[in-house]
């Protein structure tokens, strides 16, 4: 089976996934990971989830699912989001990254849905970051009397900073994307935008053609053209 440029960047897509998901995982499930103090001794994963009686420590864990729950939602929308990037636009290096605006000016089509999907996962965001920002206080306030030594803080303090830098983030992504109505890829190392369509960019990398009106409306010229005046922008 041939590796296709797609199938690359959704493999890479998955990778990334799953990476995330398991700093999420621990960086919810705080009063399941956190190293605690259970009598004389350090507390097993069993000490506290069978271990414990209080009406605190359930709740506490209930907020912990909330949490990792809230990311699977906020994750649903990513992902859709970045789908439909990779369905129906493309990354140019050689074009400026608002290039998109230019064309989404005349797709009112893919302006919508763009920018329903921006302000769906804007608001997933926001959920989660409050449900974070509960949790934190929270397994805080239960871990405190169960204080075992420097590892405590540590791990605690190393999962809250893999989830507050993956919220922080997303959040630029999504507020940059939601402003500007632009498609900022949320699983690039570094931060990318998808600025053109599929169609757009292979017109231009073939250079012989550029589309200069709305895709219902396609005029193209030949390059011999005299009208010919570059490249659409």
């Amino acid at each position: 089976m041939q590796i296709t440029p797609d199938i690359k960047k959704v493999s890479k897509v998955g990778l990334i996934i799953l990476v995330q998901l398991y700093n999420v995982c621990m960086g919810s499930f705080l009063l399941l990971f956190v190293p605690q103090k259970c009598g004389d001794g350090i507390c097993f994963l069993q000490d506290r989830v069978y271990g414990s009686n209080t009406t605190a420590m359930y709740l506490g864990i209930t907020m912990n699912t909330i949490t990792f729950l809230s990311f699977l939602f906020t994750y649903s929308w990513e992902l859709k989001r970045e789908w439909w990037c990779m369905k129906h636009l493309d990354i140019d290096v050689m074009e400026a990254i608002h290039n998109l605006n230019s064309i989404l000016v005349f797709r009112d089509d893919l302006s919508d849905q763009l920018g329903y999907l921006n302000r769906n996962y804007l608001y997933a965001l926001q959920t989660t970051a409050a449900a974070c920002t509960i949790n934190f206080i929270s397994s805080a306030y239960l871990i405190a009397p169960h204080y075992l030594d420097i590892s405590t803080i540590t791990s605690f303090l190393s999962f809250a900073i893999l989830i507050i830098y993956k919220l922080w983030r997303s959040y630029f992504i999504g507020v940059e994307s939601r402003n500007y109505n632009r498609a900022i890829s949320a699983y690039r190392t570094n931060v990318a935008v998808f600025n053109t369509t599929h169609m757009t960019h292979l017109l231009h990398s073939e250079g012989s053609f550029a589309p200069i009106a709305p895709t219902e409306q396609l005029v193209y010229l030949h390059q011999d053209d005299p009208n010919f005046v570059g490249r659409y922008h």
